[in-house]
């Protein structure tokens, strides 16, 4: 009784703070900030050349003048809502950035168990191939072999280290389905284990901890189908459960 009480009074507090003029005024001006600065960190993940790309994160991180807002309505239908983390923006390309050039090396893993080829370009899967993307990495299923390139700075390619990878490596054999979340991987093999990969913070790979893995660790049998959010992961199990 006594802590429904005081979480009604609080609730009500807080809409009456949110009805305030200046209270809005507040959200308006973080979102302007919010904003701008994610159209900053999008400029600099469309630079090439490394030391341009740090020139144009310095200055994302400079102070942004809002005394001049106009605070009564949002600039932009961005502004009102926006859904974008600075912090992610910013986390994934400082930690993987541009190649200095635009050669790659041919590289081949063996993080689990797969006698597949290493392929060099995306252009080289068969027109059947099954994909997945995240927030800077991509997943591919050809012949049953799962592929991932991209950002790896939690190890989400699942190929043993967190080495940024340009071109497609092999991961896995005998797949059937993959989920590419923001910073994770779910790999469902052809006898229905779930494997995975990459960041663990929030306990998304679903392994009982919240250590990241950079090679796919075996969490569920049983299973039919893998979906991957931000930050967490759904499973759907052979007898229908999720």
């Amino acid at each position: 009784g006594f802590y429904s009480h005081c979480r009604t009074t609080q609730e009500d507090q807080m809409n009456q703070l949110w009805d305030t003029e200046s209270f809005k005024s507040e959200v308006r001006k973080g979102d302007y900030v919010a904003y701008t600065m994610i159209q900053c960190y999008i400029k600099a993940l469309n630079l090439t050349d490394v030391k341009e790309q740090q020139a144009q994160l310095d200055n994302c991180s400079a102070d942004i003048p809002t005394d001049d807002l106009d605070l009564t309505k949002p600039s932009t239908p961005a502004e009102a809502n926006t859904t974008l983390l600075v912090s992610d923006l910013n986390d994934a390309r400082a930690v993987c950035p541009a190649p200095a050039t635009t050669t790659t090396t041919t590289k081949t893993t063996t993080a689990g168990a797969t006698a597949a080829p290493t392929t060099t370009a995306a252009s080289a899967f068969s027109s059947k191939s099954l994909i997945s993307a995240g927030w800077s990495h991509s997943l591919v299923i050809d012949y049953g072999v799962a592929y991932a390139a991209g950002c790896n700075n939690y190890g989400q390619l699942g190929v043993g280290s967190t080495t940024t990878e340009y071109q497609f490596v092999s991961v896995m054999s005998a797949v059937q389905a993959v989920a590419a979340g923001w910073y994770h991987s779910l790999f469902l093999t052809q006898d229905g284990k779930v494997h995975a990969a990459g960041r663990n913070y929030n306990g998304e790979l679903g392994d009982g901890t919240t250590s990241d893995r950079q090679t796919p660790v075996k969490v569920l049998s049983g299973a039919q189908a893998v979906a991957a959010g931000s930050s967490h992961s759904l499973i759907l199990m052979q007898d229908g459960s999720v």
